[in-house]
């Protein structure tokens, strides 16, 4: 991983894994309305690789996602989304980050499985840096349509486990001066949380 915003690191994953363990034993019986999940994401920028480069197929990035049940299918989503990629012998490199709300509707399919659909906005800040280890980059940023699916597994009535997919847009500005194209971002991910 590199680069990763604090809120997204390795460590700050593990403390929030802690605390919703030990939340999780206080929880009382009431129907939970909110459900916390922390999850390991693969992610990818769309953007055609130099002709006698390498582009860097996936990088990891951590995600936090909160969501509030609006019903017993439906809910309101806020979640974090981050990618970094490189291209070309590592000459040029890119990071997109941000946020999105969405609306996620669930489909039992078994006892304690469910089919995910997401459809919601994201603001993406994306950051592109011609040559990678030099550290002046350029910077924009997009507001605009972020879809996903998934599957979740409800281990009991607190605990779950998800596996999922996204897709986004970013803005990038190659180069000083230059005008900001519209890049695909992609995240397939696991993960699991609580519901409080």
């Amino acid at each position: 991983m590199k680069n990763l915003d604090p809120l997204l690191s390795t460590r700050s994953l593990a403390m929030a894994w802690m605390l919703t363990a030990v939340s999780g034993h206080a929880a009382a019986a009431e129907p939970a309305s909110w459900r916390w999940s922390a999850d390991l994401s693969w992610g990818r920028i769309d953007r055609p690789c130099p002709a006698l480069g390498r582009c860097s197929p996936v990088e990891l990035s951590g995600r936090l996602r909160l969501a509030h049940a609006l019903s017993p299918h439906w809910a309101l989503e806020l979640g974090s989304l981050a990618v970094d990629g490189e291209w070309g012998l590592a000459t040029a490199a890119a990071k997109v980050s941000g946020a999105g709300v969405a609306l996620v509707g669930s489909l039992p399919v078994a006892a304690d499985w469910s089919l995910l659909g997401r459809a919601g906005v994201a603001s993406l800040r994306g950051s592109y840096r011609p040559e990678a280890w030099k550290p002046a980059s350029t910077q924009a940023r997009k507001t605009g349509p972020w879809f996903g699916g998934g599957l979740r597994w409800q281990l009991s009535p607190r605990w779950h486990v998800e596996a999922h997919a996204d897709w986004a847009r970013a803005n990038l500005r190659l180069g000083a001066g230059a005008e900001a194209s519209a890049h695909t971002v992609r995240w397939v991910g696991v993960g699991g949380g609580l519901s409080f």
